[in-house]
């Protein structure tokens, strides 16, 4: 059975319609469009029933672990239960249904809102090279930010390590809901957290550690890359041998550096934390040196040298938009920067940084570049498809199309209008937030 929300508007990647429907069921769209047919025995549902019943099943329904509960359908590494039991129909005259927003740089879960420091793991500040470590062993699922989070229609948050380290450890991308980690995971493992500038020089150099200097960043990414280039060749030479040699003397594994191999192998990409446009320019020509991919994360100089990340070919996630200037390297920091690099044909998302910005103040973000000439279209797929690209995952996120993930929010007037507010957010169909 399915739920059928008529009469709205509906943003699609090219624009909006009008008095459409949307319908989705068991997780996913099922249909959207001016012509979709509402089955007559529909029942009148309003969002708050729908989210009551979400509760419900939240407390009464057995924890889900994928070593468990093996997943069901094809795709889906997680639980999905809409409870529609029936056709439902909610007459949407006078909202508007846009994607489920995505936050494609945070830290919800790890810095935990109201906690203070006893409440911060997101930063393990012992030793700049941490790759072995897994932000999923460092999410809280009761971090009063998720809800707020589905409160502001921010469905799906690719959560990271903080900037501490040069290399922070495996990222996560998360859907906003859910009782467990294994709940909330959407892509585990999906890329590695470095970076640059003078988090990682300024943690140390007071240690009396390297790094302590920006050189000194750049040299210490270079030689933990070729311990682990070394390692990897170690282990194709080891994997040659033959099965009797290889008992005779096993491999030792090293977490640290097989992780780090998968960014040699270019199965996962590198989120590069960057602020200034010489710590951008570097990171630029690491990965090319080294030999991996990257996306510059926070870009805040981006604006300053637009061409050259063109030229290199890489997206740029641009934020947090509106806060204050705390250290040295964010006195260039413009609300322009997506206005520039939108005009210059480089592929960018919009991020909060939570909790430097709160989550759920993602659409304020994309506002503000509005103001500053982002074009409306342009900071709407910022928000969702573009973001969903970026983190390879629009193939499920990012906007509403059949098959997709039915991940969207429902809101009163405009995302992107202050004044307006999101009357219901759905994840995976289940209506997560109703206002």
């Amino acid at each position: 059975m399915a739920l059928y929300l008529t009469n709205a508007r509906i943003w699609t990647e090219k624009g909006f319609l009008d008095k459409a429907t949307l319908a989705v069921a068991g997780g996913r769209i099922k249909s959207v469009g001016k012509n979709v047919t509402v089955p007559k025995t529909a029942r009148r549902v309003t969002f708050n029933k729908l989210h009551n019943e979400w509760k419900r099943w939240c407390a009464t329904a057995p924890f889900w672990t994928p070593d468990l509960h093996p997943p069901k359908g094809k795709g889906y590494d997680r639980p999905v239960v809409d409870g529609f039991s029936k056709d439902y129909v909610i007459n949407c005259r006078g909202l508007t249904i846009f994607p489920g927003l995505i936050d494609a740089h945070c830290h919800i879960g790890c810095f935990e809102e109201g906690s203070g420091e006893v409440g911060y793991h997101g930063n393990e500040s012992t030793d700049p090279n941490t790759a072995h470590l897994d932000i999923k062993d460092s999410i809280f699922p009761r971090d009063l930010a998720f809800p707020e989070a589905r409160a502001g229609g921010v469905t799906t948050a690719a959560v990271f390590p903080g900037s501490a380290n040069l290399i922070g450890g495996m990222n996560i991308v998360l859907k906003n809901a859910g009782r467990t980690v294994d709940e909330l995971v959407l892509a585990h493992k999906h890329s590695m957290k470095m970076a640059l500038g003078e988090n990682p020089f300024r943690v140390y150099g007071t240690k009396g550690k390297m790094p302590s200097t920006r050189f000194g960043n750049a040299g210490e990414i270079r030689r933990m890359f070729q311990e682990a280039r070394n390692y990897l060749e170690k282990k194709r030479a080891w994997e040659k041998k033959s099965r009797k040699k290889r008992a005779e003397s096993p491999f030792e594994l090293n977490t640290r550096m097989e992780n780090l191999a998968l960014v040699l192998q270019r199965k996962i990409g590198v989120r590069f934390h960057i602020h200034r446009a010489d710590d951008i320019h570097t990171a630029l020509r690491l990965s090319r040196e080294i030999g991996f991919d990257i996306t510059l994360d926070h870009c805040t100089e981006g604006h300053l040298i637009p061409d050259l990340i063109k030229q290199y070919g890489v997206a740029a996630v641009v934020g947090p938009i509106g806060y204050a200037r705390t250290k040295y390297e964010l006195r260039e920091r413009s609300a322009e920067t997506c206005r520039v690099l939108h005009e210059h044909g480089v592929p960018f998302a919009i991020c909060t940084d939570h909790p430097v910005i709160p989550i759920h103040q993602l659409s304020v973000c994309a506002a503000l570049a509005v103001r500053e000439g982002l074009p409306e279209k342009a900071a709407l797929n910022a928000l969702t498809i573009g973001a969903a690209k970026i983190l390879k995952l629009d193939k499920r996120i990012g906007s509403l199309k059949k098959g997709k993930d039915a991940d969207f929010c429902v809101v009163d007037g405009h995302i992107l209008d202050t004044r307006d507010r999101v009357k219901a957010t759905f994840i995976d169909s289940n209506c997560v937030h109703a206002d």
